[in-house]
């Protein structure tokens, strides 16, 4: 341990130093990161060209995780996603929603573990509908609403 002559400098510096140690040591402190509790789907009569959408919810619990789904747009994540959950069975959670045009579905959100990086939604939407249907929600945030349109999705909180 370092020796301070200062009093006062000594504090400040354990305390800078505790800080330091809780910012880097993320992966080991479980803090929870994701609030939401409640999601609301909305799909409008015409939403995907009228047909079902699935929507996922996507909880990673890693950066890696997190960084690989980032890179993705909808169609992709889609295509890979049962891979992806054999490659991390333990660090992401999904959970799915499947909309009907013209209904609407409310969730109610309950993961094994709430130590999530982030929240990212796909949205399953048409090939020819051009867009990433994909965004990533605002974690503290205990409801969200997902409104279902045409040609793409928005996110009310």
């Amino acid at each position: 341990m370092l020796a301070f002559t200062t009093k006062g400098f000594k504090q400040r510096s354990v305390y800078t130093l505790l800080l330091f140690l809780v910012s880097c040591t993320n992966d080991l402190v479980k803090v929870p990161s994701v609030g939401l509790k409640r999601v609301t789907v909305v799909a409008q009569k015409d939403a995907n060209n009228s047909s079902v959408t699935t929507v996922h919810l996507v909880f990673p619990k890693t950066d890696d995780v997190y960084t690989t789904l980032n890179k993705m747009d909808a169609i992709a994540y889609f295509a890979a996603f049962r891979d992806l959950l054999a490659s991390f069975p333990n660090d992401l959670e999904i959970v799915v929603i499947e909309a009907v045009p013209g209904l609407s579905v409310t969730e109610k959100i309950c993961l094994k573990d709430f130590a999530s990086k982030a929240v990212i939604v796909f949205a399953s939407y048409d090939q020819s509908i051009p867009g990433t249907h994909r965004e990533t929600l605002r974690t503290l945030c205990k409801q969200v609403s997902i409104s279902l349109g045409r040609n793409s999705f928005t996110v009310s909180y």
